[in-house]
């Protein structure tokens, strides 16, 4: 996670957008990304999507818990990065992948959100 923000740090200080007050908004960034890398990986060890839930009616099918989190971690990402002025080619820079390897990851990650 500490790679993450030094990383965006150095992408708003070459941008001439970094000031010492983003500081809590830069590690919730770098959380934001950490999680969702996380689930990315979670993503592809899951048999299936879906979990089985007990409910006072029985059992019920529900989305695996991992999407939500997922969906909820994009959803910072992308607000934080609004907040900081960055854009998708700016933050793949900082997460030192290419833009449309990140572009894809986040059409995958949409994609996983309309299921």
């Amino acid at each position: 996670m500490k790679n993450y923000a030094s990383r965006i740090k150095a992408v708003l200080k070459k941008n001439g957008k970094y000031n010492d007050g983003m500081t809590l908004l830069i590690d919730s960034t770098a959380v934001s990304l950490n999680t969702m890398e996380l689930c990315r990986k979670e993503l592809g060890t899951l048999e299936s999507t879906t979990v089985k839930v007990q409910t006072r009616y029985g059992e019920k099918l529900e989305p695996h818990p991992v999407f939500r989190t997922l969906r909820d971690a994009q959803t910072v990402l992308l607000k934080n990065c609004k907040e900081l002025g960055l854009n998708y080619e700016e933050l793949s820079r900082a997460i030192d992948e290419d833009e449309d390897t990140f572009k894809k990851f986040m059409k995958e990650v949409n994609d996983v959100n309309d299921v």
